[in-house]
């Protein structure tokens, strides 16, 4: 066990995020996939992974979109909703499922990079 004391200063001049005041949470996953492969084929695997799983909310409705185009790989944005408390294993296991379907039809999961710049 641990005590962590937090000086006041950083709580009333800081954001605090509270993830647990609602009773679900949206997801923000990415998985970079390259450009030979047929986006529409990717999204639908990905759409249908996120309706099988018992974690994964019907309402508000997973989402599959573009995020960005990069030079080496197209960025899909993953966006399930799940109750708080299924959220890190939903996340996960939609995660690991993609692999799996994208392993088994071919398509390859690349690397990307985010870059951080100080300004």
């Amino acid at each position: 066990n641990q005590t962590i004391f937090i000086p006041n200063g950083i709580l009333s001049n800081g954001t605090i995020i509270n993830y647990s005041m609602e009773k679900i949470r949206k997801a923000e996953l990415t998985l970079a996939i390259s450009y030979a492969t047929d986006i529409r084929i990717a999204k639908e695997i990905i759409l249908k992974i996120m309706k099988e799983n018992p974690k994964v909310l019907k309402k508000p409705e997973p989402v599959v979109a573009v995020r960005e185009l990069t030079p080496q790989s197209i960025l899909l944005a993953i966006r399930p909703w799940s109750k708080n408390e299924d959220f890190g294993e939903m996340t996960s296991d939609v995660l690991q499922e993609c692999k799996a379907a994208f392993d088994a039809a071919g398509i390859s999961i690349q690397p990307y990079n985010v870059e951080l710049s100080k300004q």
